[in-house]
C-alpha cells in the first residue's frame, strides 16, 4: 500500500505513515501510489529521471544570469569584481536545489549538506572581499548553530511524534536559545572589532534576553495546555483533540 499524503510505499500495516505521520485510512481497498511519490523503499521511484531533468533545467536557468553578470563585469571593469559575488550566490541556490532534488530520499543528508554549503558560501564571499573575519566569527557559527537546532527539532518530531502544543513549546525554546546565541556571537564580533557595547549585562546582551523572557513562558504555557488536554476529556473535546 501507499500513503495517500506523501506517496511512500508502506510495506507493513501501519496506522500512521512513518514519514509524514498522517493517519492512514482503515480500508480493505489497497491505496494506489501517487503519480510521483516522494519515497519508495522497494526501489527507484518513477520520478527519478524527471528529478534529474529538473536539476538540469535549474542549472541552465542559473547559468544564464551567471554568464551575463560575468561578461558585463568584464566589459565594465576589465575583470571579475562584483560578478564573483553574483556567481557565488547563484552557486549557493544551485547547490541547495540540486541537493534537494538528488538527495530527496535522504532528507537529513540533504539538509545537512545545504547548511554546510551555506557556511562555505559565507567563507568564500568573505575571502573574496578580503579576509575571513565576519565569516569565521559570525556567519559560519550562526549557520552551524541553526543546523544543529533544526536537526535536533527534526529528530525530536520523528522520534516522539509530539502533540501540537508540545511541538510549539519546544520550537519556542529552541528559538529562544538561537536568539541568545546570535546576539552573543554578534557582540563577540563587535568587541573583537573594537566596538564598545552599550549593555552592562552578560556580554552586553540586550534584546535577546528580553525576547527569550517572552518566548520561554509562552512555551511553558503550551506545555501546560498539553497537560490539561491529556487530563481532561472536556478539554480534548473543546480543542477537537
Amino acid at each position: 500500500m501507499y500513503c495517500p499524503h506523501c506517496g511512500i510505499e508502506i510495506l507493513q500495516n501501519y496506522s500512521h505513515c512513518p514519514i509524514c505521520r498522517q493517519e492512514l485510512a482503515q480500508t480493505k481497498e489497497e491505496l494506489k501510489p501517487l503519480l510521483y511519490p516522494m519515497y519508495s523503499p522497494s526501489g527507484k521511484t518513477k520520478g527519478v529521471s524527471r528529478r534529474y531533468g529538473v536539476a538540469g533545467i535549474v542549472f541552465l536557468v542559473l547559468l544564464v544570469p551567471a554568464l551575463v553578470s560575468g561578461i558585463t563585469d568584464l566589459i565594465l571593469t576589465g575583470g571579475f569584481t562584483w560578478s564573483v559575488l553574483v556567481v557565488l550566490s547563484l552557486g549557493l541556490v544551485a547547490g541547495v536545489s540540486f541537493l534537494g532534488i538528488i538527495l530527496y530520499r535522504f532528507p537529513v543528508v540533504a539538509v545537512s549538506a545545504s547548511f554546510f554549503l551555506g557556511a562555505g558560501y559565507f567563507l568564500l564571499m568573505n575571502w573574496h572581499l578580503g579576509g575571513y573575519a565576519w565569516a569565521v566569527s559570525l556567519a559560519t557559527p550562526i549557520t552551524l548553530t541553526l543546523w544543529i537546532l533544526v536537526l535536533a527539532y527534526w529528530q525530536f518530531l520523528l522520534r516522539y511524534s509530539p502533540s501540537g502544543p508540545v511541538s510549539i513549546g519546544v520550537s519556542l525554546i529552541l528559538v529562544s536559545v538561537f536568539l541568545l546565541i546570535i546576539e552573543g556571537l554578534i557582540n563577540r564580533y563587535l568587541v573583537l572589532g573594537g566596538y564598545q557595547l552599550p549593555g552592562k549585562g552578560w556580554h552586553g546582551m540586550l534584546w535577546s534576553p528580553i525576547v527569550a523572557g517572552v518566548l520561554l513562558p509562552l512555551g511553558g504555557m503550551f506545555f501546560i495546555i498539553h497537560w490539561i488536554i491529556m487530563k481532561s476529556e472536556r478539554a480534548r473535546k473543546f480543542f477537537h483533540w
